[in-house]
């Protein structure tokens, strides 16, 4: 009754449930309906307190606790009527979901009493598949289960067995593009396929083009048994799918079958495409360790003909991890130059680096750093250089590439490495060269963090307050008066702080800044007033015009300053910036 409710309805009313029953407690000696019902009705609590197989899902409600149970039972139930009442029954729902396992059930019930009950079962489904291919395909692969089921138990007529290798074969459409099957089904329908064993073997080889990878995968695996080594090696349309897991599959099944053959096999490929090479690295990784002459041949092939750069960087990683010899060694040389893609020669520097660091990388290294046409490769390069050889040569390198480097990425880098390893004089100097001269903001505020945090003296304070006023960009200058308004907390500072907020060549929210930077010296009610939404970030207040007593009140409030002590706390912060809040710049 619970699996004959509409739509995903699993649960019945406990009216109904007592309805059902009367009938069957009437047969065990109820007096009358009344009593029927009295006594379903104590049969109902007591299967829930005791059996714990029905569960009360909501008041006057009962449902099964395991699907299972339900299916079971319904199975059972179906078993013992009449097979007219079954089918009266189960033909509207033949392709429905939730009576697929119940219906399966009942196929393996009927085989334990007898082959004819079995035989007029699968026959009946089979006679009430369908026409389209969207009809039997569920039906057909409900068949195949239960026949997989009966195996042993009961044996079909040869009549219905060859109507059921019929059907099966008839639903190969349902592999194809646009069937409309649902990914499972597919997937009964090939299990089917495979317990016809070789007989169908064509139809499993079509399978493998199957619009569904799982599908396809499964095809690869239920069809190694039914193949000679030349039938599987001439499957090599395998290799074109669009997805890794069949290919994977199929490179397993090769190396399973012939492991020489298959590299053999597989270094001929003219290339490789992204999934081809992701297919392949996964089947050798399961495979196991990697430590033959024929792995490596491939690996190789793989470093330097796979289409996709990812899969290029990998293969190069697992050689230089597996056969770090002098061989590798020249190739990760040959990819660092000539490989097509950035990264996977930026992998080939970093690994000749880290495991070949020899004169013969260090030359390498110097080349690219200065050749490469890509930044990133340049970068890296020279960042190999300052790690492993920290010499004059290295600085002179890197001091050159500071100024002469076309990109600002590697400019940076090359500062900070010098400021690193070579914190002297010379570096000072050429970072109070690039902090003016360098044409990229990012490397001029740069240079000026790395002048304030090495070299915090007069002459650094002099360039910093030149910078803050002469920059033309906002970066530069808001670091600049940032450094002075913390290292240089003075009257000098503060009147030029006094100058940036009332710069008409300023905005707004740049000058409001000047203020914001020196007042969060003083105090957090200072870091916090200059700001409209009081979270001591921008918006900021405009400077030139006084701060409300509601604002100073809020912002004291949000700082945690007294109310008796919040007007000695904006005397002081004035003081420190040297005008009157509560007055604006102007007053």
């Amino acid at each position: 009754h619970i699996l004959r409710q509409e739509g995903d309805r699993d649960e019945a009313t406990k009216a109904d449930m007592i309805r059902l029953l009367i009938p069957r407690f009437m047969d065990r000696g109820a007096a009358n309906e009344e009593q029927a019902a009295a006594r379903a009705d104590l049969f109902l609590d007591r299967q829930e307190l005791r059996s714990g197989l029905l569960v009360s899902r909501r008041a006057q409600s009962y449902g099964f606790v395991h699907l299972t149970f339900q299916e079971y039972l319904a199975a059972w139930q179906l078993s013992n009527m009449d097979f007219d009442n079954v089918a009266q029954i189960t033909q509207p729902r033949l392709r429905s979901a939730k009576w697929f396992e119940t219906l399966q059930l009942l196929g393996g019930q009927w085989a334990r009493e007898s082959d004819e009950k079995a035989d007029h079962y699968i026959a009946w489904l089979l006679e009430n598949r369908g026409t389209t291919i969207t009809e039997q395909a569920p039906v057909v692969a409900l068949c195949a289960n239960v026949v997989k089921d009966i195996r042993g138990v009961a044996e079909l007529k040869p009549q219905t067995r060859g109507t059921f290798k019929e059907a099966v074969e008839a639903t190969l459409d349902a592999f194809r593009t646009g069937s409309g099957v649902p990914a499972k089904t597919q997937l009964e329908i090939l299990e089917a396929l495979g317990q016809l064993g070789s007989a169908v073997k064509s139809h499993l080889i079509d399978a493998t083009k199957a619009s569904l990878f799982q599908v396809r995968r499964r095809a690869i695996e239920m069809l190694l048994s039914h193949l000679s080594d030349d039938e599987l090696f001439a499957m090599d349309h395998i290799l074109e799918d669009r997805s890794r897991e069949p290919i994977c599959s199929y490179v397993r099944a090769l190396i399973d079958r012939d492991k020489e053959r298959a590299v053999h096999f597989l270094i001929e490929l003219g290339w490789f495409g992204e999934k081809r090479g992701e297919g392949i690295l996964k089947a050798l990784r399961l495979g196991g360790t990697l430590k033959e002459r024929g792995d490596r041949l491939l690996m190789t092939r793989m470093g330097t003909h796979c289409l996709a750069s990812w899969i290029r960087t990998e293969a190069l990683q697992v050689l230089a991890n597996t056969w770090p010899d002098e061989t590798t060694r020249k190739l990760l040389a040959e990819r660092a130059v000539q490989d097509e893609h950035y990264s996977t020669r930026e992998v080939a520097l970093q690994t000749l680096a880290e495991k070949w660091p020899n004169e013969n990388t260090r030359k390498l290294l110097a080349e690219r750093a200065v050749q490469d046409k890509d930044e990133g490769v340049r970068r890296v390069a020279l960042e190999a250089l300052a790690e492993k050889w920290l010499d004059e040569t290295t600085r002179k390198q890197l001091t050159e590439c500071a100024v002469q480097d076309k990109d600002e990425n590697v400019r940076r880098v090359a500062l900070e490495a010098l400021v690193e390893e070579w914190p002297d004089e010379h570096t000072r100097k050429l970072l109070t060269e690039r902090a003016v001269q360098d044409k990229d903001e990012d490397v001029r505020r740069v240079a000026l963090e790395a002048l304030v945090e090495e070299w915090p003296d007069e002459h650094t304070r002099k360039l910093l307050t030149e910078r803050a006023v002469q920059d033309k960009d906002y970066s530069p200058r808001s670091v600049a008066l940032k450094a002075l308004a913390e290292k240089w907390p003075d009257e000098t500072t503060r009147k030029l702080f006094a100058e940036r907020a009332v710069d008409p060549s300023l905005n707004v929210r740049q000058r409001a800044g000047c203020w914001y930077t020196l007042s969060k010296t003083h105090s957090e009610f200072g870091r916090i007033v200059f700001t409209k939404d009081l979270d001591g970030v921008t918006p900021y207040l405009d400077p030139a015009k006084p701060i409300s007593g509601m604002h100073i009140k809020r912002a004291a409030k949000k700082a945690s300053v007294p109310d008796d002590e919040i007007d000695e706390t904006v005397r002081s912060l004035s003081a420190h910036l040297g005008w009157d809040i509560t007055k604006g710049v102007a007053g």
